[in-house]
């Protein structure tokens, strides 16, 4: 299972249309730690449950990771392909996701609702894969269970270790949802074809809040923007 045909860095690379992509840290994190809503949950995948509580969390509330059973994962102690990791999930092909609906990993984050207030989504997943083209068979999303709306993300970061023996990129979304749903789930699926396969590693997601401007807010402050403009030009 999971045999290596290639590098993954260069999996990437001509997936993303590069000539190159340098070794370099990830992100540590979002900065939003000082936010007042702010949320952080890490999991580091270290024991074989399927439905497990963060490893690490900064919650009131619990989040909770479901496994998708109905794709076989395979959890493995220590990476099956350089052995520099500990605690992987492994998912290998064919998995059409028309056929099984179910998402590989979906990370449910409780939350206290509110309407007034506008969220982001710090994302960020430790994976090592075998496939032509990642970003055409993976699809990653936010859904708020108050509207059953799914929310689409924008890359923040795109790395790999400067340890050349770790074969496991970082990658870094955000999303912003438009309210504070009482829970959103971050779902990850893809289409592997035989002979495919992708381990994750580890998963951070923080999260943050901030309040909707009023419109009288936005009013004044079009009208403040206006009165510069115009005293400008004087």
């Amino acid at each position: 299972m999971m045999a290596r045909h290639g590098s993954i860095v260069l999996i990437f690379t001509l997936a993303l249309g590069l000539s190159s992509i340098a070794r370099a840290e990830a992100p540590l994190d979002s900065g939003w730690s000082e936010n007042p809503y702010f949320t952080s949950q890490t999991w580091n995948f270290s024991t074989d449950q399927t439905n497990p509580i963060p490893d690490e969390y900064q919650n009131p509330q619990t989040p909770i990771l479901k496994v998708g059973t109905s794709h076989n994962p395979v959890h493995f102690d220590v990476d099956p392909d350089e052995g520099t990791r500990q605690g992987c999930w492994g998912f290998e092909g064919p998995i059409d996701p028309k056929l099984k609906p179910e998402p590989l990993l979906q990370f449910d984050i409780p939350n206290t609702p509110g309407t007034e207030l506008v969220k982001k989504i710090w994302f960020q997943m430790s994976l090592d894969v075998h496939m032509d083209d990642p970003w055409e068979q993976f699809f990653l999303k936010a859904l708020s269970v108050d509207n059953m709306t799914f929310y689409d993300y924008e890359l923040v970061d795109f790395s790999f270790s400067d340890d050349e023996d770790d074969h496991f990129a970082e990658v870094t979304v955000e999303f912003q949802l438009d309210h504070q749903p009482a829970e959103e789930a971050i779902c990850f699926w893809a289409l592997l074809n035989e002979g495919d396969w992708v381990l994750f590693d580890r998963v951070k997601i923080e999260t943050q809040c901030f309040a909707v401007p009023e419109p009288t807010s936005m009013a004044l402050l079009a009208m403040l923007g206006l009165g510069l403009i115009l005293r400008k030009r004087k």
